[in-house]
């Protein structure tokens, strides 16, 4: 069943992407454009289907999702005609296009991100926040089959009124192969979707392709963006959704119709995170700004692009606004609507309140988790100086706009309060809410680098400068982050041998045209193994992975991993504390799980041990993620538990 399940995943992902890249190609876009217009497009038609499906309780149908999936790809090939140059053959001329030196390196970088995955589902790590609510919010709507539904799954932070783009999206895949394999995926391939956007973007712009290498580099080196590629946190994400943007709004300057595929990426990193709300609304406005005289005859597709995006981005915002009188509550409350939590109003101050207070003996720290991200928010601003380009001026005022807006989130300053443990960890953990303006600040030297010699070394170096640096903490950060040296280099070694001997594969003959047709399934059949492979074990690794940040520790799950009952039933697992894990769910999301009501009796406590497994946390404490009393979690059932380490019980009759 697992082979069967990851096999019907890839052919649902094909399918959708099979779909989306015809439309893109209906929309003028070709090689590399055509890729990177496609991934929005086929995300959104993804989450759509999930929240529609889940009006109905069918949004975790894997059979159901694959049809739909079959069925849009089906009505595009009725509707939409076949493109004139095949993917194939636009990348194949792209590649004959690029140097011997471009080849090697491109080569080199798949190999990297090849060697870099394998490790990832090697040594998987499910962090603080995807054990908390990302992958527990797709637990329990797998459940329920409802994505993007309300549940409880915490008594301190309401994590159901966020925006939850990025969890819908992880929910799709997830539901139809039904294990933790395509969540180790997603980073990579975002990681690997921003790459391609950037450089699509910068290149528009003229930027000379050393500074748009080396400001790529900047970027995807930085600490915050290596941690995140094996403990999600929605920040990459988000920040490759408006690189698509941005490549887009660029391209339609030749391509006007791609404006609408930048609106639906636009859409999807709001929906994302509430930080990338500044650039896209400044993406938005360079797009309608560049076609300001050609934006009638777009006016369908441009409909339908703001109805898909708001529909994938905007109704958590509409939803928080008729639910709690404000769009961006919990965080933010309205003076008609909802207060803000109490834990929120706890840890809710602002950088710009107490700049001083909250960076006073803690500028290591700071520096030791932006690094690189320093030199392009400093470079950034002063990028104008090098150069009076207007793209760099618009660079630089969103890198500027977007830090400004930083400051003025929740959150990101110091509190006042000093008797909740770790209460710095917050404003620390806020920092990677300003990789869109570091992003941006990059970008903008990387444009000044045309300006002529002397801008052009300026930004070279500080370029330079800012990947050293990253290089530099990354190599600190270590497991769960970062493997051994010898992994990404074998990566790299491996694809730039393999681009350096491809000329040696033009004189031979070409094969057969049924080999040829019989590859594609191969592949997709190879791919659904090679997934099912990794699936076994995959709650068993991630509970051995050093310092993993996972919130149940990392002994719990090993012991759930390794009990047989536990892994073959589908009993529910109920939990007496603050907040559920989602590793708890079982390797196949098997489990259904619900979190006790914070005053439960004791005698509900004891019957839900007895309906399935119960796990109570010991340590339920002041500042983690709450500031109440759990008095649920101090029951004890009148048999023996199962397991005890101090932090956890587990019963179960």
């Amino acid at each position: 069943m697992e082979l069967i399940r990851h096999c019907l995943l890839v052919i649902a992902a094909a399918a959708l992407g099979a779909a989306s890249l015809r439309v893109a190609a209906r929309a003028g876009a070709d090689g590399l454009t055509r890729v990177v217009a496609a991934a929005p497009l086929a995300a959104s038609v993804a989450i759509v289907q999930a929240l529609a499906l889940g009006l109905v309780a069918l949004g975790a149908d894997s059979l159901v999702l694959v049809a739909a999936a079959l069925a849009a790809w089906v009505a595009v090939r009725m509707l939409v005609p076949v493109p004139r140059v095949s993917l194939g053959s636009a990348v194949a001329a792209s590649w004959r296009a690029r140097s011997r030196p471009e080849q090697i390196a491109l080569g080199a970088l798949a190999g990297l991100s090849l060697a870099w995955t394998v490790w990832l589902l090697r040594h998987p790590s499910i962090g603080f926040d995807s054990s908390l609510y990302h992958y527990t919010q797709v637990a329990q709507w797998l459940e329920n089959g409802r994505p993007g539904s309300q549940g409880t799954i915490s008594h301190g932070l309401p994590f159901g009124s966020y925006p939850l783009t990025s969890e819908v999206l992880q929910a799709w895949p997830t539901a139809i192969a039904r294990s933790f394999v395509p969540l180790s995926l997603l980073p990579p391939l975002t990681w690997l979707l921003f790459a391609g956007a950037g450089w699509l973007a910068l290149r528009e712009l003229g930027a000379p392709r050393p500074a748009t290498g080396l400001a790529l580099a900047a970027v995807l080196t930085t600490p915050w963006v290596v941690r995140e590629l094996n403990e999600p946190l929605g920040d990459l994400a988000s920040l490759a959704w408006l690189a698509t943007g941005a490549a887009l709004v660029l391209a339609a300057r030749r391509r006007p119709p791609l404006l609408a595929g930048a609106v639906v990426a636009a859409g999807l990193a709001v929906g994302v995170k509430t930080t990338a709300l500044v650039p896209a609304l400044a993406l938005l406005a360079v797009g309608g700004f560049l076609l300001r005289g050609r934006l009638r005859p777009l006016a369908r597709p441009l409909l339908a692009a703001a109805v898909l995006a708001g529909v994938t981005g905007g109704v958590w915002y509409l939803r928080n606004l008729f639910q709690h009188g404000s769009p961006t509550w919990p965080f933010m409350a309205a003076p008609w609507g909802d207060p803000v939590p109490p834990f929120v109003d706890l840890i809710d101050t602002r950088f710009s309140q107490r700049p001083l207070a909250t960076l006073d003996g803690r500028l290591s720290e700071y520096a030791s988790v932006l690094a690189g991200s320093i030199v392009g928010l400093v470079g950034g601003a002063l990028a104008p100086a090098l150069s009076r380009r207007r793209a760099v001026w618009i660079a630089a005022a969103v890198s500027v706009g977007s830090l400004v807006a930083w400051t003025l989130a929740p959150v990101t300053g110091l509190s006042e309060t000093t008797d909740v443990p770790g209460i710095e960890f917050w404003s620390l953990s806020t920092t990677r809410y300003l990789l869109p303006a570091a992003t941006a600040g990059a970008a903008a030297l990387a444009l000044a680098a045309r300006a002529g010699r002397f801008a052009r070394g300026a930004a070279l170096g500080a370029l330079a400068v800012a990947c050293l640096w990253n290089l530099a903490e990354v190599g600190q950060l270590g497991l769960p982050f970062v493997p051994r040296a010898r992994v990404p280099l074998a990566g790299i070694v491996a694809g730039a041998a393999a681009a350096a001997c491809l000329p040696l594969l033009r004189g031979l003959p070409r094969p057969p045209r049924r080999l040829g047709q019989a590859a594609v399934p191969a592949a997709a059949l190879s791919a659904g193994l090679l997934m099912a492979l990794a699936a076994p074990g995959y709650l068993e690794r991630h509970g051995t992975v050093r310092d993993s940040t996972s919130v149940d520790g990392r002994r719990l799950t090993v012991w759930f991993a390794r009990q047989p009952a536990f892994e073959h039933d589908d009993e529910p697992v109920y939990t007496a504390g603050r907040f559920l894990s989602a590793q708890l769910a079982g390797a196949g999301f098997q489990h259904r799980l619900e979190l006790l009501p914070r005053d439960a009796s004791c005698r509900e406590v004891a019957r839900a041990a007895e309906r399935g497994w119960l796990v109570v946390q010991l340590r339920v404490t002041r500042g983690v993620l709450g500031v109440d009393r759990v008095p649920a979690a101090d029951c004890r059932p009148p048999f023996p538990p199962l397991y005890d380490d101090g932090a956890f019980r587990v019963y179960a009759r």
